[in-house]
């Protein structure tokens, strides 16, 4: 009988403190949520289609209270797909994290994300959970899928030598893989164009000479057009997508080669523009832009192509210019005979 009155005595006291810092704790819930900060972000600005992405969240405790079982929930597009969640038939899939969090911690997470869709995708806002209490925060990122570059069945353009058959008012450049002959040293020749055979022959330094080529210049252009009257074919999604996939391995491959690389086409996008014209340039850096703008494209079309094509007739000369387009026997209102006539190639390629 003692002990259990030593128990009780004892025991009633920490009970009652225990149900205290409960109920303190729980009244304070809301609180203590309003010091959660939490943001995410994609660690790439764009990828592309079948590629992964790293979606970053990072929940901080700005309070003194442990906070536990905080869940963060979201709703994510499906052709964002998440690693370890089934993804579903809905629009939208619901992502649920859940954190742990020591007083004046801060925790970052990353996941792995599977981009199944090109597109251009745009998350706005979470709800913070936490004791049956909840509140709605913004934490915006973007992430721009690009079309996934395919090679076309016919033979690669950059092979062809079809440019090289008439006069080009082109810069030239300097060649590595050719030869033709070789000379005596002069200062300021690379060290690299030594020919050491040629020159223990001679007795006197002999330098290899080089070739020089034109630089190539590609615009690719997609027309999205539908004939008045006509319903969208049934493969008209895809076909604009199998264009986009060609495009992006063309412009690849030209910047690859050191070539400058243009990309326009009729179409509506993301950011309410009804056509894209993005100027020639180089380097991967322009490539990146002009793959961020074939992310934004909604298959629709906007201006007719050749209202985009004629805003370049008096811009393009010795370019080698790629159509694609449902209709390849159009008339294109005229511009490919200016284009010709400005010593540029132009290719049609029918899309079916």
């Amino acid at each position: 009988m003692a002990i259990i009155n030593f128990l009780v005595s004892y025991s009633l006291p920490i009970i009652m403190a225990v149900i205290t810092i409960l109920t303190v704790y729980y009244l304070l819930r809301r609180l203590a949520l309003k010091r959660v900060s939490y943001t995410r972000y994609f660690a790439q600005s764009g990828v592309f289609e079948g590629d992964f992405a790293e979606l970053i969240e990072e929940i901080s405790n700005n309070s003194f209270m442990p906070l536990f079982f905080i869940d963060v929930e979201s709703f994510l597009p499906s052709e964002l797909a998440l690693a370890g969640y089934e993804r579903g038939k809905r629009p939208m899939q619901q992502f649920i994290s859940r954190f742990n969090i020591a007083p004046f911690t801060k925790i970052k997470r990353t996941i792995q994300v599977e981009c199944i869709k090109r597109g251009d995708y745009k998350i706005e806002t979470v709800s913070l959970r936490f004791l049956h209490t909840q509140i709605y925060i913004e934490s915006r990122a973007r992430l721009y899928v690009y079309p996934m570059a395919l090679e076309q069945a016919e033979k690669d353009p950059l092979q062809s030598d079809a440019q090289s058959l008439f006069l080009s008012e082109r810069k030239i450049i300097y060649d590595p893989f050719s030869f033709s002959g070789i000379r005596d040293y002069r200062r300021g020749d690379p060290f690299k164009s030594i020919n050491f055979k040629a020159t223990a022959k001679n007795m006197s330094l002999m330098v290899n000479t080089r070739e020089f080529i034109s630089v190539r210049n590609f615009m690719v252009y997609i027309d999205f057009h539908v004939k008045t009257g006509d319903a969208k074919p049934d493969s008209y999604n895809e076909m604009m997508e199998r264009a986009m996939s060609w495009s992006a391995d063309l412009l690849q491959k030209a910047i690859r080669s050191g070539c400058s690389a243009g990309f326009a086409a009729n179409c509506r996008n993301s950011s309410g523009d009804r056509f894209i014209n993005y100027p020639m340039g180089a380097g991967f850096n322009h490539y990146s832009e002009v793959l961020t703008e074939m992310a934004k494209i909604r298959l629709t079309a906007g201006n007719s192509l050749v209202s985009v094509i004629t805003q370049d007739l008096n811009k393009l000369k010795n370019a080698e210019i790629f159509i694609y387009t449902p209709y390849p026997e159009q008339e294109f209102g005229g511009c490919l005979e200016v284009f010709r006539a400005m010593g540029n190639m132009v290719s049609i390629i029918e899309l079916r």
